[in-house]
């Protein structure tokens, strides 16, 4: 995980040296560079978005499996999630290369996925802090107390603030992105290194 972001890094260097420093897009303008699908470095850039996003939501769903002490009706709807937020990148992928004659149904699908991973997102972490915070009632209740100042509270205040950073921006994408902004770039060249960071 730690690879790919680096090499995505070193890819959004590259890419905005491209479009904003040489001006190398169609018009002339930052903006035309980044839409420009035929380029190998915006292709090898989906790729490696969706790849990472994709190891993101699995490493979650089997964190939220094994808290739930490896109930598979729990991660049920999550796995239903993410087997179709992988069908969605397969599709848009071969779009991504072979683009259709009519693309308005692959629009269409873009539209669905990242609302779908939010929702995927924020399940299993809701999942997994809900299993903690219960955990930490049945432990009090039995008497159990701390020794030193750790306790199952303090590691979910700080698995949902990690995952809160991830599950924020992507929010601010999805309002980007149905408001046709170009904005939208910007925080998704974020987005990889928030996944890293959300999730260790």
């Amino acid at each position: 995980m730690f690879m790919l972001a680096t090499l995505h890094e070193f890819l959004t260097i590259f890419r905005a040296t491209r479009a904003y420093a040489l001006g190398l897009g169609a018009d002339g303008s930052p903006l035309s560079y980044l839409r420009q699908n035929k380029r190998w470095d915006n292709v090898i850039h989906v790729f490696l978005l969706g790849g990472m996003i994709t190891f993101g939501d699995i490493l979650v769903i089997y964190r939220c499996y094994v808290v739930w002490s490896y109930t598979l009706g729990v991660v049920a709807l999550p796995l239903l999630l993410l087997v179709g937020n992988i069908a969605l990148l397969l599709v848009l992928n071969v779009w991504l290369i072979t683009p259709p004659a009519n693309s308005d149904n692959v629009f269409t699908l873009i539209d669905i996925s990242y609302p779908t991973n939010l929702a995927q997102n924020v399940l299993t972490t809701g999942l997994i802090a809900w299993k903690i915070f219960k955990q930490h009632q049945f432990s009090a209740s039995t008497g159990l107390v701390s020794i030193d100042r750790l306790s199952l509270i303090t590691v979910l205040k700080i698995m949902v603030e990690s995952a809160l950073i991830y599950t924020v921006e992507l929010t601010f994408l999805i309002i980007l992105h149905f408001a046709n902004s170009p904005v939208q770039f910007i925080v998704q060249a974020a987005l990889i290194p928030s996944i890293g960071e959300g999730l260790f």
